[in-house]
């Protein structure tokens, strides 16, 4: 019988996820598809984690920045982070820095983006 199946929840089309502190402009639209489709990476840190805790379920939000070549220099998790397991956060910490984006109109930008992590079945 399998086990567990990670279902990373992404953030709805037109749902709220934060672009603060732009100093330069990267539409939304472009971000949240960008994020959706290296969610094989985000799945993959929740998937080990899974094996360690078949109940681990969580919110892990990370602030990242996009600096002017459309790269990530830097990705932290927020304060509202609350998945009981660093070893998973600090995984998809490290997949936002493997990202890169169309290069930014102004300058950098600097986005907060949640992801929702719950066991389901297949």
């Amino acid at each position: 019988m399998p086990g567990p199946v990670a279902l990373p929840e992404p953030v709805p089309d037109g749902a709220p996820f934060a672009a603060t502190e732009a100093q330069g402009h990267l539409p939304q639209e472009q971000i949240q598809r960008i994020v959706r489709e290296r969610f094989d990476v985000f799945r993959e840190c929740y998937d080990d984690g899974l094996r360690r805790n078949p109940y681990l379920e969580g919110r892990v939000s990370v602030r990242f920045v996009i600096d002017r070549q459309g790269r990530v220099p830097l990705a932290e998790p927020t304060a509202d982070t609350n998945l009981p397991a660093p070893s998973v956060v600090a995984c998809v910490v490290k997949g936002y820095r493997s990202l890169t984006f169309p290069k930014p109109v102004g300058g950098i930008v600097t986005v907060i983006y949640p992801m929702f992590f719950t066991p389901g079945d297949d």
